[in-house]
């Protein structure tokens, strides 16, 4: 199946394997980069959506589609939107690329809001915690 729109995402199984979402993921970042009218929070929620498809997995998001997600977020992410800074700590917790760190630190160094602040460093923790495991 192919991503056409967001609603396809309604047809898929509640349960893919780790392939498939990430196959999936990587169709949803190119929806979302060709579809003006999502918003940047609606994509950040779809993202966080289809990611939870994945069930209990240990083995994480590869490395391709996490680096999508990244650039997707560097690009869409809006401190002033209180629903873009949640969608998109929880979905920058759930990469597997290099650069994510340095993206959530630059963030809490430059924000002026302590509620961004408090989300982007709950998402640290949650990072070093699984890397623990």
């Amino acid at each position: 199946m192919r991503l056409k729109k967001l609603t396809d995402i309604e047809l898929l199984p509640s349960v893919l394997d780790i392939k498939e979402v990430n196959h999936y993921l990587i169709q949803l970042i190119n929806l979302l980069e060709n579809d003006n009218t999502i918003s940047k929070s609606q994509g950040a929620a779809e993202i966080n959506n289809l990611i939870s498809y994945q069930g209990y997995n240990e083995q994480g998001l590869n490395v391709e589609s996490s680096q999508r997600i990244l650039s997707w977020i560097r690009s869409n992410y809006d401190p002033n939107c209180k629903d873009s800074i949640e969608w998109n700590s929880a979905n920058l917790a759930n990469l597997n690329c290099s650069g994510v760190e340095e993206f959530i630190n630059k963030r809490i160094e430059n924000s002026d809001c302590d509620q961004e602040k408090d989300e982007l460093k709950d998402c640290l923790k949650e990072i070093k915690k699984a890397k623990l495991q």
